[in-house]
């Protein structure tokens, strides 16, 4: 497109106006109107979300009690041992779990 014989004799708003229209044109040829994002991974399995899951509520419960834990009694020493204990079973299988759909996936 020549601009510049588009708006030759023409005043200063229908200039403006022809210059608009045209970068309208363009940007409507050019310019992607809509991107689609799909943000879910294609490896993760229904068996990694319910490890992820899993792992979560074990990581709020270890949180929870760490929060709770003011005193330097025994018994909640013995409580936060356990549930950090199986917080990192969880998080061990959860990671596991992804590194072999992960690897599932690439093989396919």
């Amino acid at each position: 497109m020549d601009i510049e014989s588009m708006i030759k004799g023409k005043n200063a708003e229908e200039s403006w106006e022809v210059f608009k229209n045209c970068i309208s044109k363009v940007m409507d040829l050019t310019i992607p109107k809509q991107r689609t994002i799909n943000k879910k991974l294609p490896w993760v399995t229904r068996e990694v979300q319910k490890k992820r899951r899993a792992k979560n509520k074990a990581w709020k419960k270890l949180r929870k009690q760490r929060l709770k834990m003011q005193s330097n009694e025994s018994l909640e020493k013995v409580r936060l041992n356990q549930l950090q204990s199986r917080y990192v079973q969880k998080r061990n299988k959860s990671t596991a779990a992804n590194k072999v759909a992960i690897a599932e996936y690439e093989d396919n």
